[in-house]
């Protein structure tokens, strides 16, 4: 689009700006997006009687989390009168270039290592679920969130050390044997992301720039956990070295069965996070995020792990009955 219309919200409400009073703004402002119409973003300034609240509301199909981070960062650096670095690069500039891989033999020998991962359809996970899993995928979903107790990070950190795996590594070990042992299963496969910015130039740009990669591990009883780590530990690496051949691409060519009621390929993510890029600023100015009420799962089970150093932060996001599952 040449020109696009925007025009930030404005309103003032009774309230002081609770938390309760907070998600019920919420949940009369986020609201579907039209995608063949600019911008895929909307902004709503919201005065109470004890402080503004901001509310962001962007479409997937425009932003990942790092954007977020991003914008979120800029937003809070013009508040306080700084003036933006001029990009060198824009998510168009990448986009070109993601195109320009497609004909390179690169990404050629990645395209042939995800085939041959997936040449025979690959499992489908079976939960013993509540209910019966309807013939359509439904979205409804929960969501809980929890802290490990410290001494449990300091073994995971520990273990880490020890067997020169990343604490993702340790956990999607560990999230493997967990699924094994619901599921009376020997063949996995979890999904996980990946930020897909390889070069400084990516650091700043919005858009989508995140990826996702199926990673597929066998858990089978006959190993020990260090053996089984070992393994997820090479499988990961090698999955990273091959991340930047795009999911949808991989979906378009598999040739697996066809399932609507469930996602292609996997039904349980894995996402580590690492710290909280905007704590300093946020803190600074006062400022602090509110999360919003989010009664849907994308997924059977997704768990998002964010690492502190000595805190690991999770959050479950879970199907609830009428994807079969129960919910968290």
């Amino acid at each position: 689009h040449d020109h696009v219309e925007f025009e930030p919200e404005f309103a003032e409400v009774a309230g002081d700006g609770e938390e309760t009073d907070i998600a019920r703004l919420g949940a009369s402002f986020v609201r579907p997006f039209d995608l063949s119409r600019a911008p895929l973003l909307r902004v709503k300034l919201v005065k109470m009687a004890a402080r503004h609240v901001v509310l962001f509301d962007m479409h997937h199909i425009i932003s990942d989390g790092v954007s977020m981070d991003i914008f979120a960062r800029e937003f809070m650096l013009l508040y306080e009168g700084q003036e933006l670095e001029p990009l060198r690069l824009q998510y168009k500039d990448v986009a070109v270039w993601q195109m320009e891989q497609r004909d390179t033999e690169a990404f050629r020998k990645r395209e042939t290592y995800w085939l041959q991962k997936f040449a025979d359809g690959g499992p489908a996970l079976e939960f013993p679920t509540d209910f019966p899993r309807p013939p359509r995928q439904s979205f409804a979903g929960g969501r809980v969130e929890l802290e490990l107790d410290n001494d449990v990070v300091r073994r995971i950190h520990r273990l880490a050390r020890e067997s020169g795996a990343t604490v993702f590594m340790i956990l999607l070990a560990a999230w493997n044997v967990l699924l094994s042992k619901y599921a009376g299963a020997e063949d996995i496969v979890v999904g996980t992301t990946v930020a897909g910015r390889g070069h400084a130039d990516m650091d700043k740009v919005l858009g989508v720039l995140i990826n996702t990669l199926a990673l597929r591990n066998q858990p089978s009883g006959d190993k020990s956990f260090q053996t089984f780590l070992h393994d997820v530990r090479d499988n990961t690496l090698e999955a990273f070295e091959h991340q930047e051949y795009p999911f949808e691409d991989l979906i378009e060519k598999w040739e697996g069965h066809r399932d609507v009621s469930r996602n292609p390929l996997f039904d349980t993510m894995l996402i580590l996070q690492t710290g909280e890029m905007n704590g300093s600023l946020l803190q600074k100015h006062g400022f602090s995020p509110q999360a919003l009420e989010h009664p849907i799962a994308k997924f059977d089970i997704t768990v998002e792990v964010t690492d502190l150093g000595e805190q690991l932060r999770i959050a479950g996001e879970a199907a609830s009955k009428s994807r079969g599952l129960h919910g968290l």
